[in-house]
Parts: C-alpha cells; sequence; structure tokens
C-alpha cells in the first residue's frame, strides 16, 4: 500500500509511505509531572507491523512540551500503513536533554488518530517514566484499551445530506 512519489531530483520513482497519524500525548496534572525530556513513539500493529520510531518534536497544541495538567498534539507523517492499532511503546531520554532538573514524567494517556480510516485508539498510561530510576521505566509498551472509536462518519456522501 505504499504510495509512489515523484522525485523532484531526476523524476524517477520511488516508493513512500504516506499514512498519518495523530498523536495526543496527556501529562498528569500532579505536581513535578512535566519533562523537557525528549520523547520517542513508535505504533504496532495486531500484527507486528510498526511505524518509524519518531523523536515527538513540535507540538501543534503548546510552545513548551509536556507541561503539567497539559495535553499535546503532535503529526507522524510519512508512515507505513497499520492494521488495527494494538500498542504504542513510549520511550522518555532526558539522557539527551540539556536541563538536568526534570528527569522523570507522569504520562496520564495517548491518543491516536489514525487518518486513514478516522478511527481514534485510547492508551491509557498514568505511570512515571524515567532514565535515572532502575524502578521507574524509560521506556513502556502501552496496549490500546478497548475497540477503536470512529470519529467521523465513514460514509461522507450522507454526512451532510
Amino acid at each position: 500500500m505504499a504510495a509512489v512519489k515523484h522525485s523532484s531530483s531526476d523524476d524517477s520513482l520511488t516508493t513512500g509511505y504516506n499514512c498519518t497519524y495523530s498523536i495526543a500525548v496527556r501529562t498528569s496534572a500532579m505536581p513535578g509531572a512535566e519533562t523537557v525530556a525528549f520523547v520517542f513513539v513508535q505504533l504496532i500493529d495486531e500484527h507486528g507491523t510498526k511505524t518509524d520510531r519518531v523523536k515527538l518534536k513540535c507540538s501543534l497544541t503548546h510552545r513548551k512540551k509536556y507541561q503539567r495538567g497539559h495535553s499535546d498534539l503532535f503529526l507522524l507523517v510519512d508512515q507505513p500503513p497499520l492494521g488495527k492499532i494494538k500498542n504504542i511503546e513510549i520511550t522518555h531520554n532526558c539522557k539527551e536533554s540539556a536541563d538536568n532538573d526534570n528527569k522523570t514524567w507522569h504520562l496520564h494517556s495517548v491518543m491516536v488518530i489514525e487518518h486513514d480510516n478516522f478511527l481514534l485508539y485510547r492508551f491509557p498510561c498514568r505511570q512515571w517514566l524515567s532514565a535515572d530510576n532502575p524502578k521507574t521505566p524509560s521506556t513502556i509498551l502501552l496496549e490500546a484499551e478497548g475497540d477503536p472509536f470512529p470519529i467521523v462518519p465513514v460514509d461522507l456522501s450522507q454526512a451532510f445530506e
């Protein structure tokens, strides 16, 4: 299901992926929940197919990411198509961060919107992540809660009648 793209440099055909996913990351509202560390995500479907492991760089909702009580929205573009999403792997990497004060992060939840079929997947977490504390994971594999929720009518021809 890869899309065919034209290369601007030599007009040759190259294959690439064209699936987009929205990732909403919610930081808990409890004191000290925020972080300035780097966060990486990777989506995994029921067959084991994975997206790229992507660093969440630019929040579309807040200039300062991962603040207490905030939800940050990110886009994953040019990703492989997935079947039913089963897991999301979240990595909190404070070792690469310039700020040593916020080495932990309390992740409330993650929501994923799969743009091809307009399905919403929910991934509750409510856990601390830390690269410094051996009792607290820096990487966590979250399982989707329940079935995906359709957020747009599938048959748009009837949506505006």
